[in-house]
């Protein structure tokens, strides 16, 4: 059970990570499986800045994760998609289970060179909790150097960023791996 100080602790972390946001910062967070790099989702600068820091190529996408379903709407085209298979989607969330759906224009600057963009409405509670706060989707891409192993914990985040990057207090998930990415069409994996 959480202390009175802990809770406390926790809010101040969150605050800081959502004014840090707010200034089109990157933060790093604990996620379902390893921690996160994540900014605004919507931050076209901060998202050239993640890949920047990590790396990483600029034609490959990231994952955005949400605490609600609704807002992940304006990146994802749904109109394909029958009853059945939104609700086999909608039914695994919120929860370590991230699709992939033809992206809309609001995700040209997160998805590179491909036409379709990685969701997750996330469980976990620190990332649940700065979702929340924040009011809007982040970013979630692994917290490492490109072709690196992914940060497990808040030294692992130090050591391949330095403390260039405000860090969100929390421990990852007890997934052993990131989260299985299937496609919302065909519902098959493309990563279990």
């Amino acid at each position: 059970m959480k202390t009175a100080i802990n809770a406390i602790n926790d809010s101040i972390s969150l605050d800081r990570a959502c004014h840090a946001l707010k200034k089109g910062q990157i933060i790093a967070y604990p996620t379902e499986a390893v921690f996160g790099l994540g900014c605004d989702a919507y931050h076209h600068e901060a998202v050239k800045k993640i890949y920047e820091l990590k790396g990483r190529a600029a034609n490959k996408g990231v994952i955005i994760i949400s605490h609600d379903f609704e807002m992940l709407r304006p990146f994802i085209l749904l109109d394909t998609l029958d009853s059945n298979q939104l609700h086999q989607i909608t039914s695994t969330w919120p929860g370590p289970h991230t699709w992939v759906f033809k992206a809309t224009d609001y995700a040209k600057h997160l998805i590179g060179k491909a036409d379709s963009v990685a969701v997750r409405v996330t469980n976990h509670p620190v990332a649940q909790a700065l979702c929340t706060q924040w009011g809007r989707p982040l970013v979630s891409t692994s917290a490492n150097k490109a072709n690196c192993s992914p940060a497990r914990t808040k030294q692992e985040v130090v050591d391949y960023f330095g403390s260039s990057i405000m860090i969100v207090e929390g421990e990852v998930g007890h997934l052993e791996r990131p989260t299985p990415i299937q496609d919302a069409y065909s519902l098959h994996y493309y990563r279990k």
